[in-house]
């Protein structure tokens, strides 16, 4: 494997924020123990997020997961790809927006985070590091893919999904 930064696993942090097209966070319990609209505060985030940069880690690169969904990654080092091997577990609203809206796999991942709210690329023997640091502030924290030499291009193996900047889909 080859990119910009060498061999880079990288890693996510799970949220299960969920806003409305207004910007509300809706508010409903789910049975997996989520709330919508009470993922992590904007300042636990933050400070998650300088705690891993002024850590001894590498941090290559840092990408929020927000609006774009997962294809917000082609954002970050131009030449390389990125590959979700080990996806986060999908929060039990993300399963009921898809029944309930009859939305294809490949438009939820494109459309929301999933669950995963945050990745940073860090060189890959220093992954478990990494992994260590985060999982003292967030539980979720854990080592999702790895970059590709396949610039431009997000896939999702498990789930047979594809991107680019024309957007998601299956056929991977």
């Amino acid at each position: 494997m080859m990119s910009v930064y060498g061999q880079s696993p990288w890693l996510s942090q799970r949220t299960p924020r969920v806003h409305s097209q207004n910007d509300e966070p809706e508010r409903l319990a789910q049975p997996d123990g989520y709330r919508l609209g009470r993922g992590q505060s904007a300042e636990d985030v933050l400070a998650i997020q300088v705690e891993l940069l002024r850590s001894e880690v590498p941090v290559h690169g840092l990408a929020h997961i927000t609006g774009g969904g997962m294809l917000n990654l082609l954002r970050i080092g131009s030449g390389v790809g990125y590959e979700i091997d080990c996806p986060l577990p999908v929060p039990s609203v993300f399963k009921l927006i898809a029944e309930l809206g009859v939305v294809a796999a490949a438009e939820m991942w494109e459309v929301f985070n999933m669950g995963c709210g945050l990745c940073a690329m860090v060189p890959e023997e220093r992954a478990d590091d990494a992994v260590s640091l985060l999982a003292q502030r967030h539980a979720g924290a854990a080592r999702i893919g790895q970059l590709t030499d396949r610039a431009g291009v997000m896939a999702i193996p498990g789930l047979g999904l594809v991107g680019d900047g024309g957007g998601l889909r299956a056929g991977y």
